[in-house]
């Protein structure tokens, strides 16, 4: 997995001022593994259904309603787990997102 990819992610979940700014502009078929492209869909729905940022726990429960094979299944679970907060400077992840979706 890029680093670029599990910081967008992580950021999504727990960063309502960026995901509302870039939610508009990423793409599911972005994520090139098959684990993250769930993780991210589950975020997305998320967000649609209830305008805010999911929890982790959230993530999971819609992981489990998702019809992935079993070894993508676990790494999308792990990566649902793994996206605990940091700390990003702002203007930098807007940029790095921005590019990461011109790529």
């Amino acid at each position: 997995m890029n680093r670029i990819e599990k910081t967008i992610l992580r950021n999504l979940v727990h960063n309502e001022t960026y995901m509302r700014q870039v939610f508009p502009f990423i793409k599911d078929d972005y994520f090139g593994d098959a684990s993250e492209r769930a993780v991210y869909r589950c975020i997305r729905k998320f967000v649609e259904d209830y305008n805010e940022c999911p929890t982790s726990e959230a993530l999971e429960i819609a992981l489990q309603k998702t019809n992935l094979k079993e070894e993508s299944y676990k790494e999308a679970v792990t990566l649902a787990r793994e996206l605990v907060p940091e700390e990003s400077r702002h203007e930098w992840l807007l940029n790095e997102t921005e590019k990461w979706c011109k790529d």
